[in-house]
């Protein structure tokens, strides 16, 4: 920590499998005693490599934090690029091509592990999820292990992430942020879910609150649809936003 005003500098590159930087940026800025500041900066990555189920290649954004030039912090970032387009009558298109979503949902919690699950458990997990056949995940519903997350992307499987609570409160809409800011830059993630099994979803009430939690979503990540997950009425599994 610092206690003074401080000229600062943000870099960041991108870097492929093969180590090469591939892509790089910068901002200057400042910033005042005991406050904070936001620098924006962008960059163009040429000819990407695309993530995919058959082919889940990844990049990593290295981002180097300077203060008075003495390197402050440093972070590293595992990202894929993809496209996808969801279409009510054709279907999911993934880089362009269709792609049938066969999926599976489950807990974070692993037998006599309950959720203290160890990194090559949820390993395991993933790679027998792929070879069942499945592709696809749905976490229910909360979100789960950074090391779970990061093994989808790794492995090729696409994700909804979930949140707890289907609410409007204060605390649940800060939970939903949390999720939704936390796993925005994995690739296998491709949507989003504001609710589970909820009664609400039917009712006029249940609109008011799935708009009120989207457009909290779309504050943080504009990219993914967004739904709500029913497994009683089929009816009610709408994409929402």
């Amino acid at each position: 920590e610092r206690y003074e005003d401080a000229n600062v500098k943000v870099e960041s590159r991108v870097i492929d499998t093969e180590g090469k930087i591939v892509a790089k940026c910068s901002a200057d800025g400042s910033v005042e005693l005991r406050d904070k500041a936001v620098l924006k900066y962008s960059t163009t990555l040429e000819g990407a490599h695309l993530w995919d189920i058959d082919d889940p290649y990844l990049y990593t954004l290295v981002t180097d934090v300077y203060a008075d030039g003495e390197l402050t912090d440093s972070y590293s970032t595992r990202f894929g690029c993809r496209t996808f387009v969801l279409d009510s009558n054709k279907g999911l298109f993934l880089n362009g091509r269709r792609v049938q979503i066969k999926g599976v949902c489950a807990h974070q919690d692993q037998g006599l592990f309950g959720k203290a699950v160890p990194d090559n458990i949820h390993r395991l997990k993933v790679r027998m999820i792929k070879e069942m056949g499945a592709n696809a995940y749905r976490c229910a519903h909360y979100p789960q292990a950074d090391i779970l997350m990061s093994e989808f992307d790794k492995q090729g499987v696409l994700v909804m992430a979930e949140t707890r609570w289907f609410s409007s409160s204060r605390s649940s809409l800060d939970d939903m942020r949390t999720l939704v800011r936390r796993d925005r830059n994995h690739p296998s993630v491709i949507m989003w879910s504001v609710g589970n099994e909820e009664y609400y979803f039917g009712t006029s009430q249940g609109e008011r609150i799935a708009t009120r939690m989207i457009s909290e979503v779309k504050k943080s990540d504009c990219t993914r649809p967004v739904m709500v997950a029913n497994a009683t009425d089929p009816e009610l599994c709408t994409v929402y936003g």
